[in-house]
């Protein structure tokens, strides 16, 4: 239960803020642009999916923080920015991006971390490159590029490369 309350925040904060902005504009007679009209049908969207998918409500809060980062939408009538030369990010998105990152930092991680199956089949195809590379160069050129400074997969199909003929020479 605790998590769920977690996980709501982002989007309560930015709902109060949406519901702010339109009270404002029905009360002082403003009106909307084509930004806060896209910003407050994208909370919308992002409100109903968190009762209805989790993961497709946090990927989905992902984006509509990104666009209003940069100011593609807007969830208020308030713009608050701060930039350096042409980019110039939109605070409110910017610091519900934070609470999103503190909420599903562990979510996060599991995106950018390399797990040690992926790590040896990045390895593996690595040197299975190298050994294609390497597969027509004569025995002196394998001893002097193994005196090389390589990464270990090079060295690793060179190596392979050195013994596979060896052994071919031994049984002949």
């Amino acid at each position: 239960m605790k998590q769920n309350i977690k996980e709501f925040f982002p989007i309560l904060i930015l709902d109060i803020i949406g519901i702010f902005s339109i009270f404002q504009v029905i009360l002082k007679q403003n009106i909307f642009t084509i930004k806060e009209y896209m910003g407050i049908f994208f909370l919308l969207v992002v409100t109903i999916s968190f009762f209805i998918e989790r993961k497709i409500y946090q990927k989905i809060l992902l984006f509509v923080l990104l666009l209003g980062m940069f100011g593609l939408i807007s969830f208020s009538t308030y713009i608050i920015t701060f930039g350096f030369l042409f980019i110039h990010v939109y605070l409110i998105p910017f610091f519900i991006l934070i609470l999103y990152m503190y909420i599903y930092n562990k979510d996060l991680k599991k995106y950018f971390t390399i797990s040690e199956n992926e790590k040896k089949e990045s390895s593996l195809r690595l040197e299975k490159k190298f050994k294609r590379k390497f597969s027509k160069l004569s025995d002196e050129e394998i001893e002097i590029k193994l005196e090389e400074n390589l990464i270990p997969e090079a060295i690793k199909a060179l190596k392979n490369i050195k013994n596979t003929r060896a052994n071919k020479e031994k049984q002949s």
